[in-house]
């Protein structure tokens, strides 16, 4: 589970911040909203992590939702 905090919002791009549940460190992506590309701002520093996996699909799925709320969750088994 990771837990999303939205940073920043403008017409050319979001940021959300990602804290993997249960750990100490987070990571911050940027998401271009006109070309659809990611940025890797910070890493948790998970080794293998599928976190930033996990964040990306969420930011991906509220830009088709057109929606970007401060905050969010994912869950996952």
């Amino acid at each position: 589970m990771i837990k999303l905090k939205r940073i920043s919002l403008t017409k050319n791009s979001v940021v959300y911040k990602y804290l993997p549940w249960g750990e100490e460190d987070y990571g911050v992506i940027s998401y271009d909203l006109a070309s659809k590309q990611p940025k890797l701002i910070k890493d948790d520093n998970q080794n293998d992590s599928e976190y930033k996996g996990k964040a990306l699909s969420k930011i991906k799925k509220y830009h088709k939702q057109g929606i970007f709320p401060e905050e969010g969750i994912s869950i996952w088994k």
